[in-house]
């Protein structure tokens, strides 16, 4: 079985580190996997692929050019796939378009957000919106199989669409030989006070909302003048993250670390792992974080952090957007060593039984149809 997937690029991320470990667990089971990405790539994320994928870029400035499409589906008519995964929303359009012209292959498309959300007024235009909405309607039920990384985003495609596709959730994993290996890497020396260490790890734009989190720090901050907060990533807010940090004056405070291929000595090292996201799908900063169990406080945004905690069994979960329960949160968590290392075993627990690569590996050729063949 050849399979091929379609990723809008192939950069430091979460979309692309859950791809990059969907085709570690089903390259043993096919003949060959190749990878068509529509823009950039990073060779330090490519360099993760499992040995023999074939990458395919195409270059492109959008998603919505017909010579894209056209692109794509002479490539898949070269590559002659049984299966075409698209990984994300604009390459799901593109996958279901391409296929079309390229027909035979099974077509799985996986949506890696909440749809609603991140369709807001707040993301897209109006203009924007209704024409994606519009395309996602009529493209996406020609698919074969619709996959989200939540439950609650199944049950809403499932609504939401109508046509033949079979829908399935396929959540985000965790190799754990993988990630004990990263996290025993050397990382830089951080100069660090007494208190404990509380890490938030990812892009620095809105949806990940580091500017609540700077904003629950300032409060946080003249309760517990010792304790310091690192910022791991980089992103497009950065700037106005620095200059809402001085304008709150906690810059003392903050360490900002910047971006890196490989977090996980930060998750080793954290005691606690700070998750402030507006919207998720299934986010694998929190995952990852319990499995090397670690402490998490989570946004209860509508999909990802409630499902991954277990109703908060598993990790502290506070109110969207609300700088003051976070702030309380971080207070309770970072007084009482004890309480965050019970935490953190009981999650660790938690996740290596339910999301180890292992545990999900049938879920995931199951959507894929790859079982009758494996």
């Amino acid at each position: 079985m050849r399979i091929v997937a379609l990723i809008p690029s192939l950069r430091i991320g979460g979309a692309e580190r859950s791809l990059v470990k969907l085709l570690n667990v089903i390259a043993p089971w096919v003949q060959r996997v190749d990878l068509i990405c529509l823009s950039s790539i990073d060779s330090r994320v490519a360099a993760q692929l499992p040995a023999g994928v074939a990458i395919y870029a195409m270059n492109a400035r959008s998603s919505a050019s017909p010579w894209l499409w056209l692109k794509v589906a002479r490539r898949l008519r070269a590559l002659r796939p049984d299966v075409v995964i698209g990984w994300s929303t604009y390459a799901n359009l593109v996958a279901v378009l391409a296929s079309r012209l390229a027909p035979s292959a099974r077509v799985v498309l996986s949506e890696r957000n909440y749809m609603p959300q991140m369709l807001s007024r707040r993301h897209c235009s109006p203009l924007r919106r209704a024409v994606v909405i519009t395309l996602i309607r009529w493209l996406y039920p020609m698919a074969d199989v619709v996959t989200a990384n939540s439950r609650r985003s199944t049950r809403f495609l499932k609504r939401y669409l109508k046509g033949r596709s079979e829908f399935c959730t396929l959540p985000n994993a965790v190799e754990i030989a993988h990630l004990k290996a990263k996290a025993d890497e050397a990382m830089p020396q951080i100069e660090w006070g007494p208190g404990p260490r509380i890490v938030a790890i990812g892009r620095l734009d809105y949806q990940k909302g580091f500017d609540v989190l700077l904003r629950a720090w300032a409060i946080v901050r003249p309760k517990r003048p010792e304790w310091e907060l690192a910022l791991i990533g980089d992103g497009p807010e950065g700037p106005a993250l620095r200059a809402l940090c001085a304008d709150l004056g906690i810059e003392p405070s903050v360490h900002w670390l910047g971006e890196t291929d490989n977090p996980f000595p930060y998750y080793k090292w954290a005691d606690i792992v700070v998750v402030p996201s507006r919207f998720e799908g299934f986010p694998n900063v929190p995952l990852e974080a319990m499995a090397l169990g670690k402490a998490v406080i989570c946004s209860d945004c509508r999909t990802g952090p409630r499902e991954l905690t277990c109703d908060g069994q598993y990790g502290w979960l506070v109110p969207v957007n609300d700088s003051e329960k976070l702030a309380q949160a971080i207070l309770a968590a970072g007084a009482s060593p004890q309480a965050m290392r019970e935490m953190g075993r009981r999650a660790q627990s938690y996740v290596l039984s339910t999301y180890e690569a292992a545990a999900v590996e049938c879920q995931y050729l199951a959507a894929l149809g790859v079982v009758a063949s494996g």
